[in-house]
């Protein structure tokens, strides 16, 4: 083979996540372009070490195309899997800017040109609640790209939904988030996570019974929560919208 994608990702060291997420698409990516060699990156260096200890490695960015050039690959298009193109997209520019300007990497999710109106209602058709609202855990930044999580919870409102995107780590929270709710007379939530992989951040920090999650603290503040624990990647529909950014660049 004389090209390659690189399907690179923050990764994830939950072995469960990983399956019903990276693995599933990496192997409708082998279907789907036969003619590509097929490579993972993860660009946590925390996750790499973590998943290492367990037998198996993942390389960056930069150990993914040095591998590739060594191969003797230089057509390579890179599959990046994030939510909204911050700090670690920025990371995956740069580094392959550094061994070729020429190096193609699809757009995030969410980006900055994108109609986040019809966007929003595309994500819609990907979710589905039975109850009053849905809340969605998005990861957040401190990034200024963090105000996509925002054009998208405005974007919700816009059209009629009731749904609401808060972030772990962005401006808007769950306690901004809560105080929303309590204006609105809502009572019964779903909440999921608007998050690639359901691991860490959505079993624990999310859905746990822990006394600091977001399931705990809606639950203190009167809410009846139920769970949906799964991944955008494990949704057809958004799994798609990354392919059409795939295509983009291909």
């Amino acid at each position: 083979m004389d090209k390659a994608i690189i399907v690179q990702s923050f990764g994830t060291s939950h072995e469960d996540a990983y399956e019903k997420s990276f693995k599933s698409l990496v192997l409708e990516l082998k279907n789907r372009f036969p003619d590509y060699e097929i490579v993972e990156a993860f660009s946590s260096e925390m996750v790499r070490k973590i998943v290492e200890k367990k037998g198996e490695f993942y390389p960056n960015t930069k150990i993914a195309l040095e591998n590739l050039y060594k191969k003797g690959i230089k057509d390579i298009r890179i599959f990046a899997l994030y939510v909204i193109e911050g700090f670690e997209y920025e990371g995956v520019e740069r580094v392959s800017k550094s061994f070729d300007s020429n190096i193609k990497i699809s757009r995030a999710l969410i980006h900055g040109d994108l109609n986040i109106n019809s966007f929003s209602e595309e994500i819609m058709e990907a979710l589905h609640y039975d109850t009053d609202a849905l809340v969605l855990m998005g990861h957040g930044s401190r990034h200024s790209r963090d105000k996509d999580y925002e054009l998208l919870n405005d974007s919700f409102s816009h059209h009629g939904e009731c749904a609401f995107l808060a972030s772990l780590e962005g401006d808007y929270g769950i306690f901004e988030l809560i105080d929303e709710l309590k204006k609105k007379n809502i009572k019964k939530v779903t909440l999921a996570p608007f998050l690639l992989v359901a691991g860490d951040h959505a079993k624990n920090d999310m859905a746990s019974d822990d006394k600091d999650s977001w399931k705990s603290i809606l639950e203190e503040n009167g809410f009846d929560v139920k769970i949906d624990l799964k991944g955008l990647l494990e949704r057809e529909k958004i799994k798609n919208i990354f392919f059409e950014r795939l295509e983009e660049i291909l």
